[in-house]
């Protein structure tokens, strides 16, 4: 509880009403995305669309479009062990580096949007980029 107070971290044990999630998301320059029972997880498209910095904490997760975007552009990545020197990692980011992140995350959030051209563009790359690996793999000509 010292450390939350200390560091300005909000952690709820409990779901937050929409409103107020949405609200705090908003305000906060970091969110944890920590990793779920699978390798992905829908709270990185929930931060990144209000604008919040993803900390994503797993040792296996797999990022949507990994093989298009460099998530290291928008969002920090921290092994489950590194989870006790979160402060000083956050404290450690530079305000230039924040902005940029910042800066770039409207871009990242229409990527993770269903609806939106970009993922619709982003998907199909992907899918040629695994097709051509897979044929690639298998010795078999793409042309």
């Amino acid at each position: 509880r010292e450390a939350m107070l200390t560091h300005n971290m909000f952690i709820s044990s409990q779901p937050l009403p929409d409103d107020e999630y949405d609200a705090m998301l908003l305000r906060a320059v970091f969110c944890l995305v920590p990793d779920g029972h699978w390798p992905a997880t829908s709270r990185l498209a929930a931060v990144v669309a209000k604008g919040c910095i993803p900390v994503i904490i797993s040792n296996r997760v797999e990022l949507p479009f990994s093989d298009l975007i460099d998530w290291r552009q928008v969002a920090l990545h921290i092994h489950e062990g590194q989870i006790v020197e979160l402060p000083d990692i956050l404290q450690s980011v530079e305000l230039e580096r924040v902005a940029t992140m910042q800066r770039l995350l409207p871009l990242a959030a229409e990527a993770l949007d269903y609806q939106h051209p970009r993922f619709r563009a982003l998907l199909s790359a992907s899918l040629v980029l695994r097709r051509e690996s897979v044929a690639l793999s298998d010795g078999r000509d793409m042309s």
